[in-house]
């Protein structure tokens, strides 16, 4: 009888290191992916099919695993006694973890089970235990609980996206946090035209050199902007007859703070329909200036090239 406990006890702990190796994960596609790709490809299909059951699969695991323990510990007690049958079940609980993922016990242990899970679904009992086993299957749409994780996660995301669209996104989402001081043109950079300055030949020639499509002009100093001189509209002028940058100027002039936000700049440029605001600090003096291109550059994450710019510069 000894004997006859003791390979029992053997076959039953041979059994659970077995169930314990098993692994059963869904495919790893949400389910709005499986079931986009199932409507063209049959293959899909059948790993939506399969996914819907791993709930139940799982659960039935868990209930071979109480069982063999349950059993092999009532076995172990009889075999050894109760002292030792305890210490020899207690042994067992904290070895079988460990064991069980050992690559050999766990590849083999995946290997049988893929084989007889087929089986297992279509098995009427399984057909008919599976809702009680699983109510539902969760929708396992990934949650992100902050923009930083987000960006990680389209960093890592692979071949799935092209290194233009993984800048896009990652810009696109820091994009409301940059303010216009982060992107502006610091007021020693600017290049700016006085409005009494005259637009003979020699200043147009020097001021299309400079690189910038739009130059604010300027009264007395740089905190006093009276307009804004558009080159483009400068093409037409007769050179026989020179104005001065006041008169050629559009007198319009948007301004916005340095610490407001990159969407509020934008905004200011879709609603105004210009494409250059001067920068003021919180005294209201010029600390410089932001075009459009600059603000859309923030958000897809790579520079703009104006045809009417000769340069990068604006």
């Amino acid at each position: 009888m000894g004997a006859i406990l003791w390979i029992l006890f053997v076959v039953l702990l041979t059994l659970l290191i077995w169930v314990f190796s098993i692994r059963i994960r869904p495919s790893g596609f949400s389910q709005f992916e499986l079931k986009r790709r199932a409507l063209s490809d049959s293959q899909m299909k059948k790993v939506l099919s399969r996914d819907k059951k791993v709930p139940a699969l799982q659960a039935i695991i868990m209930i071979k695993q109480l069982v063999l323990l349950v059993v092999t510990a009532w076995v172990s007690v009889l075999a050894f006694g109760w002292l030792w049958g305890v210490l020899v079940m207690l042994a067992v609980v904290l070895l079988l973890q460990p064991v069980s993922r050992i690559g050999f016990i766990y590849r083999t242990a995946q290997k049988y089970y893929e084989q007889i899970e087929p089986w297992i679904v279509r098995h009427k009992a399984f057909i008919k235990a599976a809702p009680f086993l699983a109510h539902s299957t969760r929708d396992d749409h990934r949650v992100f609980h902050s923009r930083e994780e987000l960006a990680h996660t389209i960093e890592q995301s692979g071949d799935i996206l092209t290194a233009n669209e993984k800048t896009l996104l990652a810009s696109a989402l820091v994009f409301r946090d940059k303010t216009v001081k982060q992107v502006m043109t610091p007021k020693k950079d600017m290049v700016t035209v006085p409005a009494s300055e005259f637009l003979g030949p020699l200043v147009l020639s020097e001021l299309h050199r400079s690189g910038h499509s739009r130059l604010p002009v300027i009264g007395k100093d740089i905190h006093h902007v009276v307009g804004v001189l558009y080159l483009q509209d400068l093409l037409s002028l007769n050179n026989k007859k020179s104005l001065t940058a006041e008169k050629a100027m559009d007198p319009k002039v948007h301004y916005v703070g340095h610490n407001d936000t990159l969407e509020t700049a934008l905004g200011i440029f879709l609603r105004s329909h210009h494409h250059l605001c001067i920068v003021l600090n919180d005294d209201g003096q010029t600390v410089g200036l932001v075009t459009i291109e600059d603000v859309l550059e923030a958000l897809i994450g790579r520079k703009i090239l104006d045809e009417d710019d000769p340069t990068d510069q604006r």
